[in-house]
């Protein structure tokens, strides 16, 4: 079901494609310098840590499907 959803989003993605990729790029670029700085801060709760991991690793699963497509370059 999980991979369904996930093309369904590439079939939605390439309506609009230059804009979902922007979007998709910041937001990924935004989240992998939040968990930079995470990472980096030995005060940061482990929950936080692990929230950010949730986020990106959503994202990357997102682009997948948008990558096989050919719509991210």
């Amino acid at each position: 079901m999980l991979s369904q959803q996930l093309e369904q989003l590439s079939v939605i993605g390439r309506c609009e494609y230059t804009k979902t990729c922007t979007l998709l790029v910041q937001l990924f670029n935004s989240a992998a310098s939040s968990y930079q700085e995470m990472i980096s801060n030995m005060n940061t709760p482990k929950i936080d840590i692990t929230i950010q991991e949730s986020r990106l690793s959503w994202l990357v699963y997102i682009m997948g499907p948008l990558l096989g497509q050919g719509l991210i370059q």
